[in-house]
């Protein structure tokens, strides 16, 4: 090892070197809130990654950060509300969301289907796509294909990139109609 390489391992070994400091992990409840300013942004992509963080500690009752979580989303539900109130079909499609996967309270198809309904009604493509979602995997009735693919279509004409993924899937499979790899490029 030369002196360069040597006075170089000591700087890297300084803890007070900014350069060599590990950046601190944001909290349990900072992070949800980075995700849901996400969602409600319109990056409905983030809605994954949302169910990861949450349902981690939700599930776990020994969670440290399980009451945090709840508190948080308790105070995130009243604020999407204000949101649905004012039309924001972001806030609809957040809470649409949460009322699918039971985040706020139990379970909710049927709540989730009127904000998804409301937010197509104003045009929300993310909206359209997680209706379509509904209807493929027989969410708060019965699975309705047709439904589906006319609900991905009309988000796809939009630019929804989760609905045409979503729509590819379909044809991999052949739901709605025969299997076509030619159409899930």
């Amino acid at each position: 090892m030369n002196g360069n390489n040597r006075k170089r391992k000591l700087v890297n070994d300084d803890k007070t070197n900014p350069k060599r400091r590990k950046m601190e992990r944001p909290s349990v409840v900072d992070d949800l809130k980075m995700r849901a300013e996400l969602i409600l942004s319109g990056d409905y992509s983030s809605l994954h990654q949302w169910n990861l963080a949450v349902n981690k500690h939700l599930k776990d009752p020994l969670s440290e950060h399980r009451g945090n979580v709840i508190e948080y989303i308790q105070n995130l539900v009243a604020a999407l509300n204000t949101g649905i109130k004012e039309e924001n079909t972001n806030a609809m499609v957040f809470r649409a969301h949460m009322h699918r996967e039971g985040q706020g309270g139990e379970r909710n198809y049927a709540a989730a289907i009127e904000l998804l309904e409301r937010a197509i009604e104003l045009g929300d493509a993310g909206a359209m796509n997680n209706r379509a979602f509904m209807h493929c995997h027989g969410q708060g009735g019965d699975i309705n294909y047709a439904a589906a693919i006319a609900l991905f279509d009309r988000a796809i004409e939009l630019g929804d990139a989760c609905a045409m993924n979503n729509r590819a899937f379909m044809h991999s499979k052949g739901h709605g109609g025969d299997r076509n790899y030619t159409q899930t490029d």
